[in-house]
């Protein structure tokens, strides 16, 4: 399941915009075939990131993961358009998304949706019972101090 859709992308941008940058053999119209791999594209990097931390695809993913699939997709669509000549605006904002999902990935920031998300089968829990071996008391600290 998409993060975002074509609908979305062209709330953002504008049907006229979503054209222009869409439509490479200029017939005129949206090619869906395009913005669905703009946008799978876009999930696939988010989900490089999140997967660290929850199970993807996410099931109902927050506002925040949609909007950022669909703004994804826009600077996907535009890089394509322009064969890959990149533009500031669309760097600094994937330099920016980038250190978000960087965050959310290693958990210093929410994704703030309740109940959360999956874990990851990644995840592996590193709390485990201390080896009694490696017990402390005075007894054994005699000769220490």
């Amino acid at each position: 399941m998409a993060y975002s859709t074509e609908s979305e992308l062209e709330t953002l941008i504008g049907h006229d915009a979503l054209v222009e940058l869409s439509d490479l053999d200029n017939t005129a119209g949206i090619d869906s075939t395009r913005v669905a791999a703009a946008i799978q594209k876009a999930d696939g990097v988010i989900d490089s990131y999140i997967n660290k931390r929850y199970a993807v695809p996410l099931a109902s993913p927050p506002d925040s993961i949609k909007t950022l699939s669909a703004e994804w997709a826009i600077r996907v669509l535009r890089t394509r358009r322009y064969k890959g000549q990149p533009i500031t605006e669309d760097q600094d904002a994937e330099k920016i998304d980038r250190e978000w999902l960087d965050g959310v990935a290693k958990g210093r920031i929410s994704l703030g949706v309740e109940p959360q998300p999956t874990k990851s089968s990644l995840i592996v829990d590193k709390a485990a019972p201390r080896d009694s071996t490696l017990a402390i008391s005075m007894e054994r600290m005699k000769g220490f101090i």
